[in-house]
């Protein structure tokens, strides 16, 4: 589904209908070029179209509104931090790709979004169609603090991470595709995936790769249903 498609879908089940579209676009053909400046400036309920291309820094989003990109692959927001907001009320986005984290402390619906390293807390998210994994992250790909999160239709996948236990030697071991903290996680028609740690041999210290689990709970739930036979 394109950008634009999205743009319509979100109009109609938004409970807040958009009162303006801007357009940020870096090559200047837009409203505007600088990601961060549009989000300051533009109001609650607005809705932003991003276009293809590469936005650096850490952008910051504390006011509801739609934002969505012209393609997931393309559109390209380096670090996305999303809440606390200053105006209640839920935050669309789809169709974009965040380089290294989101972290969410708002109501979020999120659309083919892909991203290495997502973590939420305290509210509802929806996740649909998303992509999250390692991209030479050492976490996992989504972590939730606490809040109800439902994920569905989506690809999770785990990471490695290394410790260092003396020096010019180092243990690897692994993140999970899914780590729940507190809160509840529903999963629904959804691929997860931990990760093979790469064996290691250290001077008396004998480490041996391990498969890590898809998902780890250490607080919270994360309801399982086994799937029908043959899915």
């Amino acid at each position: 589904m394109s950008g634009f498609a999205r743009l319509a879908l979100a109009l109609v089940c938004s409970p807040v209908l958009a009162q303006q579209t801007w357009v940020v676009d870096p090559n200047g053909g837009g409203d505007f070029t600088d990601l961060q400046v549009a989000f300051n400036t533009v109001s609650a309920g607005d809705t932003v179209l991003v276009r293809d291309g590469n936005y650096t820094g850490v952008v910051t989003l504390d006011k509801p509104l739609t934002v969505i990109g012209d393609s997931t692959a393309g559109v390209d927001i380096w670090w996305l931090r999303v809440g606390p907001l200053t105006t209640p009320g839920h935050v669309v986005i789809a169709s974009l790709n965040v380089g290294a984290a989101l972290a969410l402390d708002a109501p979020v619906s999120l659309d083919a979004v892909d991203c290495a390293y997502v973590w939420t807390q305290n509210h509802s998210v929806l996740m649909r169609e998303c992509r999250f994994g390692p991209n030479n992250q050492s976490a996992p790909g989504l972590h939730v603090a606490s809040g109800d999160v439902v994920v569905q239709n989506c690809v999770l996948r785990g990471a490695p991470s290394t410790v260092w236990i003396t020096r010019g030697c180092n243990v690897s071991g692994s993140h999970p595709a899914l780590r729940v903290q507190g809160g509840t996680v529903t999963v629904a028609n959804s691929n997860l995936a931990g990760i093979h740690s790469a064996p290691l041999y250290c001077p008396h210290y004998p480490v041996y790769g391990y498969p890590f689990a898809a998902a780890v709970v250490a607080g919270g739930a994360l309801p399982a249903q086994r799937s029908p036979a043959g899915s």
